[in-house]
């Protein structure tokens, strides 16, 4: 089964709350192979204000989120590095249901920080894998074109390399 979107419109308020926010961890991650480097340090926790560092997932990496709750949001940064991801409800069943949504909008010349809700459904205990994807959107579907030396010179190494998914928390709605 399959479903397509693009970013989700604002999120639930309840997604906000300090109490249900879990901060990324390196080993987290179900590595593929090295492509690049998987982190970038020196930026702010968008929640907590405090320095912070971002874990970059590529494609061919995962991350199995495991929750009790309703609902499941990234703190992510999208921007020209942004692509799709792929959202994998995992069940007992041989069907699972997966979703792809397209992070970059017409905005992405640029990036930004955002609350991104992946998934949604009955309260419960829930296995979701989130997965980079390997396609990158046309360049022609930005508002402008990129002009950021860092994103170009690929400097701080990695910050280039694209697509990949931003990561610093992960949200549940209880």
């Amino acid at each position: 089964l399959l479903d397509y979107q693009t970013i989700p419109n604002p999120i639930d308020p309840q997604f906000r709350r300090p109490q249900c926010a879990k901060r990324f961890e390196f080993n987290d991650i179900v590595h593929g192979p090295v492509i690049a480097p998987r982190t970038l340090r020196g930026d702010r926790c968008p929640l907590t204000g405090n320095p912070a560092t971002w874990i970059w997932l590529h494609p061919g990496d995962a991350i199995d989120c495991r929750f009790s709750g309703r609902g499941l949001a990234i703190v992510t940064c999208v921007g020209p590095d942004s692509g799709q991801i792929k959202i994998i409800e995992l069940k007992q069943q041989l069907d699972d249901h997966f979703t792809i949504i397209d992070l970059a909008d017409k905005w992405c010349y640029y990036w930004r920080t955002t609350i991104i809700r992946l998934w949604t459904g009955p309260y419960g205990d829930h296995h979701i894998r989130i997965e980079p994807c390997p396609s990158l959107p046309p360049s022609s579907r930005y508002k402008k074109p990129v002009t950021d030396p860092r994103f170009l010179q690929d400097q701080p190494p990695g910050l280039g390399k694209a697509p990949k998914l931003w990561l610093m928390w992960l949200c549940i709605y209880n």
